[in-house]
């Protein structure tokens, strides 16, 4: 039985081979009608590459507003199944946030707001926070020492935020994430990847561990980032995108790759088994 995402990927190569087609062929009609030079002979070739790009994120786009207009993007076409109303939080899970030459203060506040959240969701014992810093300047390693240590106290986090600094940063932010895995990993069923500009309410990250629970064959589930709080009028205007064709390119993605996952490297959480296999690196005695 061939699986439903090969057929409807069909479905979108051939949208997007006949809308760059027609869109190629109008453009070197324009071109050719006073004769064609060599420059403008290897325009509709270049074209043709980049209109595709455009094509394939059209009808993403248009796919993705039709499953939300029809109210039929359901946990079930994304390959989840929706979680008991009421089962409990039975896992551990890890907040990793990666920093590398980060303003220290910024990243204690979303720190802080993160613990706060999850606070009130009344599901905390659950979760731990580690702080995974590659910064080379000492300086900045100390405030960063010296922020993680202000949290603590002013948090009152007993042993549920952690700061760890790599002596060297090997593999940069993929390096990084492997060897917490390796070190403390074996505590943890899932962890959660955040960038260190990155802030997630209590309610989304147990909303995260609870479908992970539900779904025990899921090694990966992708939340939509969202820009905020953007200061400049450009940076305003790709907030504003963001907030509205997101939520359109997402479910577009979900339609075309029922139960698979696209993975933007954060804001998203992952079963650390599965990481660990994949990677066939060894758990290594935790810390």
């Amino acid at each position: 039985m061939v699986e439903p995402g090969w057929l409807r990927r069909i479905v979108l190569l051939v949208l997007v081979v006949l809308g760059t087609g027609a869109a190629t062929r109008l453009l070197a009609s324009i071109l050719s009608a006073d004769g064609l030079s060599l420059p403008e002979a290897a325009l509709p070739g270049l074209f043709s590459l980049t209109f595709a790009w455009i094509c394939f994120a059209f009808w993403t786009a248009m796919i993705g507003f039709c499953q939300l207009a029809l109210g039929r993007l359901s946990w079930s076409r994304r390959g989840l199944a929706e979680p008991a109303g009421g089962a409990p939080i039975t896992t551990r899970t890890a907040l990793a946030i990666p920093v590398y030459h980060e303003e220290p203060d910024q990243v204690g506040a979303r720190v802080a707001a993160m613990y706060r959240s999850l606070e009130r969701t009344g599901q905390l014992e659950h979760f731990d926070l580690f702080i995974l810093s590659d910064s080379r300047d000492p300086q900045i390693a100390l405030r960063e020492e010296t922020v993680w240590a202000d949290l603590c106290a002013e948090l009152g986090v007993g042993n549920r935020l952690f700061y760890r600094r790599r002596p060297r940063n090997e593999g940069r932010k993929s390096g990084n994430l492997t060897e917490f895995c390796r070190r403390w990993g074996r505590r943890y069923d899932f962890f959660i990847v955040l960038d260190a500009d990155s802030v997630m309410t209590g309610g989304t990250l147990v909303r995260l561990v609870s479908l992970m629970q539900a779904n025990p064959s899921a090694g990966l589930i992708q939340t939509v980032p969202q820009p905020i709080r953007s200061l400049t009028l450009f940076a305003r205007m790709q907030q504003f995108a963001a907030r509205l064709y997101s939520p359109l390119f997402a479910a577009g993605t979900a339609f075309w790759y029922p139960g698979k996952s696209n993975y933007w490297g954060h804001n998203a959480i992952i079963r650390t088994t599965a990481f660990m296999a994949h990677c066939g690196l060894p758990m290594l005695p935790g810390l």
